[in-house]
């Protein structure tokens, strides 16, 4: 009996060892796993993941530290990339913690005749704050004169019931990067900006006065868009040497802009734009893209656009919601736009213009589908990351410009079928 316990225990371990190999993956090959770990920066351990090598990473976790907004992770500790659930994970990965501070000891307050109040000082030294909704109970509605001149933060949060922005608020903060108006904000004061070198967007879809100069000098501005403001003043983007896109919703300049108002900038006013979503329209033309907006919305925590997908918009009619194809990408559309990852053009896209894609210096890849017959000028040249172009053509259409991808090294693929 023994013997033949042995012997059915050595046939067991047989038909395991041939199994098991096999179960590990379905082609027969063992499944490599990476690990991401979480450096939290400060907040509460996090353990670390695995991960299936090669697929999608389904899930983040959410730091949490005392008296911090946790705004997202990062591959980085500089806080330039940010990393999203369903990304591709193919080898160990560390993540980094990104914190805002929230603020209340070091800001001073004084009270306005509408039993609000107004920020008067801060004498922080943060990278990230976000200021408090309300004082005493009562809420915080001004940023006052000089409040914040020359601070060191790079990304502030406004209370979400500021209506104004005093002189010269934010004066000299050349370490901004990012900030966010709220739709209440109706009053930019003279200077408020002036002189932050490393902003590079702004929304000005609320305001209904801005000051003279209010963004001069903000050498890296290279985006805004201007609602329906009543009042500019004079130079308000003097010295801003890369701002090349004015996107402004009135049909023409209102009365109430200054001559001059632009200042030096060399961008041309675009009149007449609307924005869906991250996309900018003009003309009420929802099948032309002709710009990006390059942070997401409102208290999106200073989240940048990493991708974009050029396909079809929605619009509301009479019976209710319907889709518009987006059919042409218009000349310098995304140019410059270096933030973007990832660039998806839809089935619907006939004409790509000149410069559309100018720049895009950290695209790796893009597919270009067989229904797009035109592109123009050097639609992808300068970039530089651009490893691989898939074209769904078999062979470059007749009117596709010889230059279409001038001082691009990618590898073009004809005949992309999603196999090869």
């Amino acid at each position: 009996m023994k013997k033949i316990l042995k012997m059915f225990s050595l046939v067991l371990v047989i038909i395991a060892a041939c199994i098991l190999p096999m179960a590990c993956s379905s082609n027969g090959n063992s499944i490599q796993k990476v690990t991401i770990t979480f450096d939290s920066c400060g907040g509460g351990e996090i353990s670390p993941m695995e991960n299936v090598k090669g697929e999608k990473l389904w899930y983040l976790p959410t730091a949490s530290r005392d008296g911090y907004m946790f705004l997202g992770w990062y591959t980085d500790l500089n806080s330039v990339k940010t990393f999203k659930a369903e990304t591709v994970i193919n080898s160990d990965i560390t993540l980094y913690a990104k914190w805002a501070k929230y603020l209340d000891d070091d800001c001073d307050y004084e009270l306005n005749e509408d039993d609000t109040y107004t920020i008067t000082n801060y004498s922080g030294n943060y990278e990230a704050i976000v200021l408090p909704e309300e004082y005493n109970g009562k809420s915080i509605t001004v940023i006052g004169d000089n409040a914040f001149k020359q601070c060191s933060a790079a990304l502030i949060f406004l209370p979400k019931e500021t209506k104004k922005i005093g002189t010269s608020a934010f004066y000299g903060c050349n370490k901004l990067k990012s900030i966010e108006l709220p739709w209440c904000t109706k009053e930019i004061g003279a200077n408020a900006f002036n002189g932050c070198k490393t902003l590079s967007y702004v929304d000005l879809c609320s305001a209904n006065s801005i000051g003279y100069q209010a963004f001069a000098n903000c050498t890296n501005l290279k985006r805004v868009f201007i609602g329906y403001v009543e009042t500019i003043g004079v130079g308000v983007f003097d010295g801003c040497k890369s701002l090349t896109k004015i996107y402004c919703y009135p049909e023409s300049k209102p009365s109430g802009w200054e001559n001059g108002w632009k200042g030096s900038a060399r961008g041309t006013p675009m009149w007449s734009c609307s924005t869906i979503g991250s996309l900018v329209f003009q003309n009420d033309d929802r099948t032309n893209v002709v710009g990006y907006m390059e942070y997401k919305g409102w208290y999106s925590y200073g989240e940048i656009v990493n991708d974009i997908v050029i396909d079809e918009v929605q619009r509301q009619g009479e019976d209710g919601f319907y889709s518009v194809p987006i059919t042409t990408v218009a000349d310098y559309a995304f140019s410059n736009c270096s933030h973007l990852n990832t660039i998806v053009i839809g089935e619907n896209v006939e004409h790509i213009g000149k410069y559309a894609f100018y720049e895009c210096t950290n695209l790796t890849s893009i597919i270009i589908p067989r229904s797009v017959t035109r592109i123009d000028d050097y639609a992808f040249s300068g970039c530089s990351g651009l490893t691989t172009i898939y074209c769904e053509a078999q062979y470059k259409p007749d009117n596709w410009s010889s230059n279409w991808n001038f001082d691009c090294k990618a590898k073009i693929v004809w005949g992309y079928s999603g196999n090869n």
